[in-house]
């Protein structure tokens, strides 16, 4: 499963295994922050071409047989600055 971590001002996503959906093994991150970056606090991923039905498989889908990912990223600490 792929999810998104907010720590702090910023958000991140990781990548983790499980069989019940209950608990899970993190296995890495995917988008982590990155110091002194244009995405340093603002990494979140999420899965494209997936079933997301209500009762449905929830399996990937690929497109050009590759499987994708969009993301929304940036370098500010809160996700709503003021004007």
């Amino acid at each position: 499963m792929v999810y998104i971590t907010f720590r702090g001002g910023g958000y991140e996503t990781l990548i983790a295994i499980s069989d019940d959906r209950l608990e899970s093994k993190q296995l890495g991150k995917i988008l982590p922050f990155r110091k002194d970056a244009w995405d340093a606090v603002q990494s979140a991923g999420y899965i494209a071409w997936q079933d997301f039905a209500w009762g449905g498989s929830y399996e990937l889908g690929q497109h050009d047989g590759k499987y994708w990912i969009s993301y929304l990223v940036g370098h500010l600490r809160d996700t709503s600055p003021p004007p």
